[in-house]
């Protein structure tokens, strides 16, 4: 089968470094390079290994945008709702989460100008279709043109619940909120089917949108089957975290940490290791320093994260408890699900319960998801991760066949292919 001719129009670009970049270059990893092109709007460098095709974004497509970035710098204020490192223009945060002032929210409902230079970009391009992560008004509006003009399908997948994030806590962004449903409504008319990144969104969105929607989450590369045996039996027993800490979700990393300082001095040596974006590094070292349970980990390159899971004893995933944060969580699975999945190492999921990454974990019996926030409960369950090897060994082998059914970045990339293809049937 031949591959659609895909231009993809999002935020983020193909890429080694966010999460939405990560999913994206994994999807289409393997994909003929003459056959994706790519607009993008947030200011970073593509991967050219997955696409040569590269379109930034100018100024010209939004006549204002020296108003708008003058109205930015004297109004925007931080997302009261956000306990973290400021992230406002950060991929890797949820996209619901990125610029909720209200001057970003009326900024993003300025008037498109689509130069010529792009239409013949494309033209020359000659896409099937266009796929977009949308997120924002922008993003959703040049996707329109673009489908009108060259009477293309849009196909959508959606990475966490931002419709109903977006401009949800900016004091003045009821309308713009209103026009981003509008337009999101508009583009869902341009599709046959959507994309969600998980089963539980996407049967949701069913609910909510009245088109049939299919689920794709990020792929790893599973070609390397683990050793499910502990390594170096002589070193200390090793809990590890990858990830940002944004979300509120340092505060169960701090919980886990000072439950396993507990433990030390009932006898049972561990290390808790954190590896967190360069972003989150100040913000969490704060928050960290004098926590004996803790180490703060370097951040790490893509390429660096496989051999390290495959390293640790146990890998920790967590989420926020706090019922605000959860409406930006409660459908997404997070990038590294898959990543821990593959590494075939026990998960401890410290998280509340019907959070989609949370569920996935506890479905595919890959760790012990902790639902609730007792203390007693939680010095029992690490102490059983540490003691019970055979359980680790199990829960291990049981991620690394779920990896291997349903993140496999060949076959699921074939299925991606084909799915993309009958949006131009």
């Amino acid at each position: 089968m031949s591959y659609p001719r895909v231009l993809i129009v999002n935020g983020d670009p193909i890429n080694t470094q966010t999460p939405t970049g990560i999913t994206l270059a994994n999807l289409f990893h393997g994909w003929d390079m003459n056959c994706i092109a790519q607009i993008y709007s947030f200011p970073m460098a593509p991967d050219t290994n997955y696409c040569e095709q590269n379109w930034p974004l100018s100024k010209s497509l939004v006549p204002l945008h020296s108003i708008y970035k003058n109205f930015l710098d004297i109004f925007k204020r931080p997302n009261p709702f956000h306990s973290g490192p400021s992230r406002l223009t950060t991929a890797s945060m949820p996209s619901g989460v990125k610029g909720t002032s209200s001057a970003a929210a009326w900024a993003d409902t300025i008037p498109l100008h689509v130069p010529s230079e792009l239409y013949h970009r494309i033209h020359h391009f000659r896409p099937s279709l266009i796929y977009s992560n949308f997120a924002n008004i922008r993003i959703i509006r040049l996707s329109i043109h673009i489908s009108n003009y060259f009477n293309l399908p849009i196909v959508p997948h959606f990475m966490d619940d931002w419709p109903t994030t977006k401009y949800a806590f900016g004091m003045g962004s009821r309308v713009p909120q209103m026009i981003l449903k509008k337009k999101l409504q508009e583009a869902l008319s341009h599709s046959k089917f959507a994309i969600a990144i998980s089963e539980a969104m996407a049967q949701e969105f069913h609910k909510r949108y009245l088109i049939p929607f299919h689920y794709f989450m990020c792929t790893v590369d599973t070609n390397t089957a683990p050793s499910f045996q502990r390594p170096e039996q002589s070193r200390k027993f090793c809990f590890r975290y990858v990830g940002g800490v944004h979300l509120n979700r340092w505060k169960p990393i701090m919980r886990i940490a000072n439950a396993l300082n507990v433990l030390t001095q009932e006898g049972y040596s561990s290390e808790f290791i954190v590896h967190c974006p360069m972003a989150d590094l100040d913000f969490f070292h704060k928050r960290s320093e004098g926590c004996p349970g803790i180490s703060l980990g370097k951040s790490l390159m893509f390429g660096e994260i496989p051999l390290l899971l495959r390293s640790s004893d146990v890998l920790v995933h967590v989420e926020s408890f706090d019922k605000t944060d959860q409406d930006f969580t409660r459908f997404s699975i997070s990038t590294k699900i898959p990543q821990y999945l593959a590494a075939g190492r026990a998960i401890f999921c410290l998280g509340p319960s019907g959070i989609a990454s949370c569920e996935y974990i506890r479905n595919t019996n890959s760790g012990i998801v902790l639902g609730e926030c007792n203390d007693e409960t939680l010095l029992q369950t690490l102490r059983t991760m540490m003691t019970d090897h055979a359980k680790r060994e199990s829960l291990g082998r049981n991620g690394y066949l779920a990896a291997l059914s349903d993140h496999d970045i060949i076959s699921q990339g074939m299925k991606f292919q084909t799915l993309l293809h009958s949006a131009t049937d």
